[in-house]
């Protein structure tokens, strides 16, 4: 091979080399693009969620009602156009749950009702009622448990003996794996002695005041006319005596003083989410606690 050969052979080496170069630096030039249009989404959507979260504070105080309904402002909030998305914001009293922390409480009726409402929740939904033993067991300090047979079923998770921090802290115990997402819409680890009978649903009604259970229907359709602004007018629905009513009386109220605030910004084909828990006391507000991501709080 002639000189001129070997001269083209090192040409033509030299410029695949830097074809192969250009390709692999407009690659990694595409994907840290793509990374950084990423960022710069994730930073936009995090001052949505912040601001649409000092809003959603905003319209909690300004509330003048003496009870909470859904015919509140802050309680049917449209989706909010902004550019390439919209941001979706939801308040809902925590109170309008059966509140799973009240393990805890001294007064063991309340603690008898919340394992009846509990059961009744889980069987109807298709789960062993002997998981409320396994929730028990993680929670109450008095309650004994087998720690070999805990670890033996469970993620090297021992029962905490404190309130449940969140919801989902519960999918970490035995057969619960899923409980969150399943139960969401009925319990919660912030509410209260007392439910908000405006915004509790017909399952939760059901199970936490059975006594109302013959009226139950009655009940919704007489929120769905004219929210109750106090619990006295439980009085006004069909089959509710002065015997029922003193029944329910302490663990019923129209008012509610701590919110989940979820909001969601879909925008560049993207979706970001963060849960908020937020408490009201008159006209101000605090926030207690915050979750980046979906179902974290759930």
């Amino acid at each position: 091979m002639n000189n001129k050969g070997i001269v083209l052979i090192l040409v033509l080496v030299l410029v695949a080399s830097c074809v192969a170069a250009v390709v692999v630096i407009t690659s990694w030039v595409s994907r840290n693009c793509d990374w950084s249009q990423r960022v710069y989404t994730a930073n936009k959507a995090g001052i949505y969620i912040h601001t649409a979260l000092k809003a959603a504070a905003k319209l909690l105080e300004e509330d003048d009602n003496h009870y909470d309904s859904p015919d509140d402002n802050w309680a049917k909030l449209p989706p909010l156009p902004i550019k390439n998305g919209e941001v979706m914001v939801q308040i809902i009293p925590t109170n309008a749950k059966i509140d799973l922390n009240l393990f805890f409480t001294h007064n063991n009726s309340l603690k008898r009702r919340l394992k009846t409402a509990i059961a009744d929740i889980l069987v109807t939904h298709g789960v062993d009622e002997e998981v409320l033993n396994y929730m028990q067991a993680w929670v109450e300090k008095d309650v004994d448990y087998d720690e070999a047979y805990y670890l033996s079923h469970l993620p090297p998770y021992l029962p905490r003996k404190q309130p449940f921090y969140s919801l989902k802290e519960i999918d970490f115990i035995r057969a619960m794996a899923n409980f969150s997402n399943l139960f969401h819409d009925y319990f919660t680890v912030d509410g209260s002695q007392r439910i908000n009978i405006n915004f509790a649903s017909k399952v939760v009604l059901q199970a936490y005041l059975p006594e109302i259970e013959p009226s139950i229907d009655d009940l919704l359709s007489y929120r769905q006319k004219h929210p109750f602004t106090n619990i006295t007018q439980l009085r006004n629905v069909a089959g509710i005596t002065d015997d029922i009513y003193l029944a329910v009386q302490p663990y019923i109220t129209t008012e509610s003083d701590k919110f989940a605030v979820r909001i969601v910004v879909n925008i560049d084909k993207y979706a970001y989410c963060a849960t908020a828990l937020i408490k009201r006391q008159g006209k101000r507000t605090q926030i207690l606690k915050y979750f980046e991501g979906k179902g974290f709080y759930e």
